[in-house]
């Protein structure tokens, strides 16, 4: 999973997958943020993220399977402040 500078405000945290990835889980400051889902198809992702976090915070997104096993452990999303 490669994960677009994501400019903060912006509705949606967006990228690219490969495999087996259907949902992304949301963390911020190393805490589940109660945020999964987005849309994955034909290798990008968009994942709603508007109001989910400050623009000082670490941002981390999973990717999950079906079955909602991980199967893309953690990556960080760069966080661009305008």
């Amino acid at each position: 999973m490669h994960i677009d500078p994501y400019i903060f405000g912006s509705d949606n945290i967006t990228g690219t997958y490969t495999g087996d990835v259907e949902r992304g889980k949301l963390y911020v400051n190393g805490a589940y943020a109660g945020v999964i889902g987005g849309t994955f198809s034909d290798g990008k992702f968009i994942f709603y993220a508007k109001g989910k976090f400050e623009a000082t915070d670490k941002v981390e997104l999973e990717g999950l399977n079906a079955l909602d096993v991980v199967v893309v452990e953690k990556q960080i999303v760069e966080i661009i402040s305008t």
